[in-house]
């Protein structure tokens, strides 16, 4: 599975996916944290708070260049 389908299946478990890749996430700050642990559980990788951001969760193309920097 792909890091862009991962986080696809990932944000669909806690809110609804944006209609592209480059829409603008619409998820509350909790299904935000739930991404994010999920995504640290899934990947093994630890996400700082400070990198919690909108440039970098602000959408699932911007999710997927995040992760791409972690690996």
């Amino acid at each position: 599975m792909s890091t862009r389908d991962r986080v696809r299946a990932l944000l669909a478990e806690v809110a609804d996916a944006p209609a592209t890749d480059a829409a603008p996430l619409a998820i509350d700050s909790l299904a935000l944290v739930q991404l994010v642990e999920s995504l640290e559980d899934a990947l093994q990788i630890r996400v700082a708070a400070k990198e919690v951001t909108r440039e970098n969760f602000g959408s699932i193309d911007a999710i997927v260049a995040f992760l791409e920097t972690k690996s």
